[in-house]
C-alpha cells in the first residue's frame, strides 16, 4: 500500500491511495486507488469512511 496524498479539513482527513497485490496463481500486479475518509475527535479516529473513486470522498467533505 502507498499513501499518494493527506488532506486535512479540520475534524477530518482525507487520504488518498494505491494498493498492490498480486492474486494467487499469477506474476502480474495489480492496483487499486482509492480514498478513505477519517473522522478525528478528541485525538482519536471515531469514523472511517471507504470510497473506491476519489471524488466521492472529496465530496463527502465538501470540497467539490
Amino acid at each position: 500500500m502507498e499513501l499518494e496524498q493527506g488532506l486535512d479539513w479540520g475534524d477530518r482527513v482525507v487520504t488518498f491511495y494505491d494498493a498492490f497485490a498480486s492474486p494467487v496463481g499469477s506474476t502480474r500486479e495489480v492496483k487499486l486507488s482509492g480514498a478513505d475518509v477519517w473522522t478525528v475527535r478528541e485525538g482519536k479516529i471515531a469514523r472511517i469512511e471507504f470510497f473506491s473513486h476519489r471524488s466521492e470522498a472529496l465530496k463527502a467533505v465538501g470540497l467539490i
